[in-house]
């Protein structure tokens, strides 16, 4: 079985060590093809339909979108089987499991930031920054604090939402200039609830893939009013809002 969570982990090594390589594109087609093979149950080898691909991570140039592809492979994260001959057929690729490109940096740079003491309980040393890297980890993420907001807004969280929203994450992460999971999802939901007073995307927004793909305009609509990441779900009614589009 696939472990998605080491396949993502060594990719955001890879980003956070290499920056001047890694654009918003990568992470958001690497977090598709996983969607993709698990859909087709994790085989080995698996057509990749160019244009799905395009239209889920919201590119409209073939060049920039292969280029990306082509990265992935030279990476070690994609192994190019068979590349299709133009952009109207599927390129034949395998995930690396055990990618070459994987590094600590990320680790040891999160490490680097915390508390280095040690506590003594009951004779039995516990090092402080061992347990905060792991609370890290397991205690906040992006994807789930979108999950527990979407159940609170009765929105369906299926494999299809998952994989848009991991795709929405390095652009947010662009915009903002930040990694921070809480501030992601804080911006993110601030640009969603904004998204209400626009009568096109009132109803619009709850299709998360289709947010990802218009994902541009999305934010230019949701952010007209306000950049602020700290205004409560409630001060969103007294926002004067712009006026909403002519469909």
């Amino acid at each position: 079985m696939v472990n998605t969570f080491t396949l993502s982990r060594n990719f955001w090594e890879f980003s956070f060590s290499n920056p001047e390589k890694v654009k918003p594109i990568h992470g958001s087609l690497y977090h598709f093809i996983i969607h993709v093979n698990n859909q087709k149950g994790w085989v080995e080898k698996f057509r990749l339909p160019t244009e799905n691909c395009m239209d889920a991570i919201g590119v409209k140039n073939y060049k920039t979108y292969i280029n990306a592809l082509l990265d992935l492979a030279k990476w070690d994260f994609i192994e190019m089987v068979q590349r299709s001959k133009n952009q109207y057929t599927a390129n034949i690729i395998a995930l690396v499991k055990n990618t070459k490109a994987q590094t600590k940096a990320l680790t040891k740079a999160l490490s680097n930031q915390l508390p280095t003491q040690v506590e003594s309980i009951d004779s039995n040393y516990i090092n402080l920054k061992t347990s905060k890297l792991i609370n890290l980890e397991t205690e906040v993420s992006f994807e789930s604090l979108c999950e527990n907001f979407f159940l609170e807004k009765k929105v369906i969280v299926t494999p299809l939402v998952r994989t848009a929203l991991n795709a929405i994450k390095p652009k947010i992460s662009f915009k903002l200039g930040s990694s921070d999971e809480q501030r992601l999802f804080d911006h993110f939901k601030t640009m969603y609830l904004n998204l209400a007073s626009d009568s096109w995307w009132k109803s619009k927004r709850k299709n998360i893939p289709y947010l990802n793909s218009t994902f541009e305009e999305a934010y230019e609509v949701g952010f007209n009013v306000t950049s602020s990441t700290d205004t409560t779900e409630e001060e969103y009614c007294s926002i004067p809002r712009k006026k909403s589009k002519n469909v």
